[in-house]
């Protein structure tokens, strides 16, 4: 799960995409120009709010430098 759709996040999700993995996303305030960069690295990937609870589910997590962890 790629936590935060900024430039990081969006780096991330264009890593995974081109290794074959599969991801999903958690970010409560995206804007628009980083949800369609989104749709062209991966169409098919929804983004979720932080607190949907397949982050607790996540085998994996990359958190990008803004989101705060507390």
């Amino acid at each position: 799960m790629i936590v935060g759709l900024g430039e990081t996040g969006l780096s991330y999700a264009r890593y995974l995409s081109a290794a074959g993995t599969g991801f999903s996303v958690a970010e409560d305030s995206p804007n628009d120009a980083a949800v369609s960069e989104l749709g062209k690295i991966d169409s098919t990937t929804i983004v979720h709010p932080i607190n949907d609870p397949r982050l607790h589910n996540a085998s994996d997590l990359y958190i990008s430098p803004g989101v705060p962890l507390a």
